[in-house]
């Protein structure tokens, strides 16, 4: 009763209301209340943008309009303003049902049509039965499309002849047969589960011998994205292979990540090179773990290997994914939980995988915030294996045998190592960016057969995205992967004349050089384009060393002060810089990759707590140049010489490279976003074979390498070099105790002294490239 005016009473003020609510629908619609229907006044109004510019054609622009019913409250949501009932502001737009058993099965439907003409019939042909809360098939399997089809549209060239054939490759002949499940049989008797699916006609696997594509994967040879892949290969006249590894998922064994890849690969590549159906020619390919299993597997050279396509993939593990410079990437930490999640283990009981589940997708935060991790203190227990993996993830810090195994170093078996065409594909920034250019350049000098290098903008497999992070790249930057993947094949494993001999020996994407203004989901352009080089690091490069100079400047030019200059600052181990992004994979739900604003947000970065930025922390020094007077390109290799010393016996040193985005009126306190970073463990400065810890107060000179990358510093910009020595959760924290890793629970605040005087010339070294 307290919202009520002096002197009024409910029963009054509703009565009111109902008589004007029927006055008002009387005016809208008529006094005859058997026509009062919602969808009579709660209606679609879609306009075209073009409508307003051509007003002559709007009637043709703009789709039609129909009834909606429900409200923001329902299923089928027709949102409304208060203000304006009858004006509808949200709604319900397309609706897709999957039926993962029966892919034919599953059904769709959008508000318009399936084709953006408007001038076409499928313009808005679906909108009615939208309308209606109806559902149309979305049908998968190529024979039913083509049953099914309305219309069919031919891409022809100027002369009138299909496309399709001017293009020299593989085109779609065949149907597919699959056989499920065949399990073959490696070294030791234990059974890999693998599909295989056939080129086939009328529905029986066609005559004759086909080349064989092999990927094998942890991550379910069954889902969706694997069956349609496959599928794509063998309807144009490969057989492909989709196989579990060991211990995942159907097959046999226990898992062991990488230490049986390289001869369970070995016997799978021999086992389909002889298989009735094969020519004996067996291609590879596979990302991130498929694309490490890849490396594993041809350094024992198996003789019907005969082409590989290395997407994200590892040369060692220890230098560049696992560990950085003698640093645990905690990430893998995560990948444990996460793998445990479809385990046998957990595959074999319900209330387990349940609880697991529900930990990985819940309580993340809480076991990180936790690490490291102990033994036999978490449901990791439960998976024997994954906690013995991630227990010598966490404690294995010198690079000792354990790490120099083929599946984690195959950098040190490559004189043994298949000598077939391979192109190695990456992103800038993606986990495996320094792994990819390092395969490309080793194999390239110790081999004969054709090596290619391609890096785009990308974070972790995102080829088909042309973003990463906060940036916007431009439309090009995409790749259509089957597409790619099938020209490359088509090359090497059926001597076809697709577009891979015109290709040069790297492809890069060099990002920068765009509007610096935000797109429509609130990235910044960043811009950036291809191209195309004869090396890696290109021949064009001029190592430029950029000096961390005193009061926070960056520059070309030497000191030549010959007094102790230092910058100082306190390492806390107990309250570490939180990571923004960067090249990072399966960090989620803890970690974001990609290109960031170094701000935090609690809402969007893990150990943020408010939404200042990074280097206002006191335990982050920053040295940046004067605005760049003209663009800037930087494209290669990075790497730092850091003069430094310590109260401690051992701590990290971080370092990023970042592009500093001038004020403006998008971003009135401009921009600093992460380009590239790394970090190294003081105790493995000289070798990572053998710790050797610190005398406190000692300088020493500490080198390594940051990511590579290729980005043009517009001019006005700033380059910038963030020095820390922490980047958390990413990179396990230090406790400068000098104690075992990944055992160690004590912590010391460490006191860190950057020295940048002639004698201890601290620098960046960056690739830069002639204007």
């Amino acid at each position: 009763t307290s919202l009520l005016p002096p002197g009024s009473a409910w029963d009054t003020l509703i009565a009111r209301a109902f008589a004007d609510g029927v006055s008002d629908l009387s005016e809208t619609l008529g006094d005859d209340m058997d026509t009062w229907v919602w969808g009579r006044v709660h209606r679609t109004h879609p306009t075209h943008p073009l409508s307003a510019a051509f007003p002559e054609m709007s009637e043709q622009l703009d789709p039609p309009s129909v009834p909606m019913g429900g409200d923001g409250d329902t299923p089928q949501a027709g949102s409304y303003p208060a203000s304006d009932p009858y004006t509808m502001t949200g709604m319900s737009v397309a609706r897709y049902v999957w039926d993962t058993a029966d892919w034919d099965n599953s059904r769709w439907i959008v508000p318009l049509g399936s084709s953006g003409h408007a001038g076409s019939p499928h313009y808005a042909d679906q909108t009615s039965t939208w309308a209606d809360v109806a559902l149309i098939p979305a049908t998968y399997s190529w024979d039913t499309l083509e049953s099914e089809a309305q219309t069919v549209q031919t891409l022809t060239s100027d002369d009138d002849k299909p496309v399709r054939s001017s293009y020299k490759g593989s085109h779609q002949e065949y149907g597919v047969t699959i056989e499920q499940n065949v399990m073959v049989d490696m070294r030791d008797g234990v059974k890999l589960a693998t599909d295989i699916y056939y080129p086939a006609i009328a529905g029986v696997r066609a005559s004759g011998q086909f080349p064989v594509i092999l990927e094998r994967t942890p991550y379910d040879k069954s889902v969706p994205g694997q069956t349609t892949k496959a599928k794509f290969f063998a309807r144009r006249g490969y057989v492909c292979v989709i196989q579990d590894v060991r211990g995942r998922l159907a097959s046999e064994g226990e898992w062991h990540p990488f230490s049986k890849e390289a001869p369970d690969g070995y016997d799978t590549v021999e086992w389909l090179g002889t298989q009735e159906w094969s020519n004996g020619k067996v291609g590879t390919m596979g990302d991130s773990y498929a694309g490490s299993d890849q490396a594993a597997l041809a350094t024992l050279n198996p003789p019907h290997l005969s082409a590989m396509l290395v997407g994200v993939g590892a040369s060692n593990y220890f230098h560049g994914s696992m560990r950085q410079n003698g640093a645990l990437e905690q990430r893998f930490l995560i990948y444990a939980y996460r793998m445990a999640v479809t385990s046998h283990e957990a595959n074999a009981d319900p209330s387990l995988k349940a609880a697991i589940t529900r930990i990985f997708e819940e309580r993340m935060p809480d076991i990180v915030n936790q690490f490291p991790l102990i033994e036999g203190s978490t449901i990791l227990s439960r998976f024997p294996t994954y906690e013995q993996w991630a227990m010598e993830l966490q404690q294995n810090g010198d690079y000792d045998d354990y790490w120099k195994q083929r599946g984690y170093a195959p950098e040190e078996y490559y004189e043994e190592h298949a000598d077939v065409p391979t192109l190695y594909l990456g992103g800038w920034y993606d986990s495996y960016a320094r792994n990819t250019c390092e395969c490309f350049m080793q194999l390239r000098d110790m081999k004969h057969s054709p090596k290619y290098l391609m890096m785009g903008p990308w974070i972790h497999g995102g080829y088909q995205e042309n973003y990463a992070g906060d940036l916007d790249f431009g439309l090009e930057a995409h790749i259509n992967y089957n597409d790619l993947k099938l020209a490359w094949f088509d090359r090497h494993l059926k001597g076809l004349e697709s577009e891979v001999v015109d290709w040069s020996p790297v492809r890069i994407f060099t990002m920068g050089g765009g509007e610096g203004t935000p797109d429509g989901n609130h990235r910044l352009r960043h811009g950036g384009y291809w191209r195309n080089e004869p090396d890696w690091p290109l021949p064009s490069t001029i190592p430029t060393p950029y000096y961390l100079r005193n009061n926070g400047r960056l520059s070309v030019d030497k000191s030549n002060d010959q007094n102790n200059l230092t910058t100082s600052f306190v390492f806390d181990p107990s309250y570490p810089v939180p990571t923004i992004g960067g090249g990072i994979s399966a960090g989620n739900p803890i970690m974001e990759p990609g290109a960031y604003d170094q701000r935090g947000d609690p809402d969007r970065f893990f150990g943020t707590e408010d939404t200042l930025p990074l280097n206002v922390r006191d335990d982050v020094v920053t040295f940046q140049t004067q605005p760049l007077e003209a663009d800037t390109e930087a494209t290669g290799p990075i790497e730092v010489h850091l003069w430094a010393s310590s109260s401690a016996v051992d701590t990290d040193f971080t370092a990023k490279l970042i592009d500093v985005y001038p004020p403006s009126g998008d971003f009135p306190e401009g921009l600093a976003i992460n380009i590239a970073d790394s970090i190294i463990r003081a105790r493995y400065r000289n070798g990572f074979e053998k710790a050797e810890f610190l005398n406190p107060g000692e300088i020493y000179e500490f080198v390594f390498q940051l990511y590579p990358t290729s980005n043009v510093f517009s001019k006005g910009h700033r380059i910038r070099v963030d020095i820390s020595s922490s980047n958390w959760p990413r990179f396990d924290v230090n406790h400068n105790t000098g104690e075992p890793l990944g055992i160690d629970r004590t912590y010391e605040t460490a006191r860190q002294t950057i020295h940048h005087s002639a004698d201890c010339p601290s620098h960046i070294v960056l690739p830069i490239q002639p204007a």
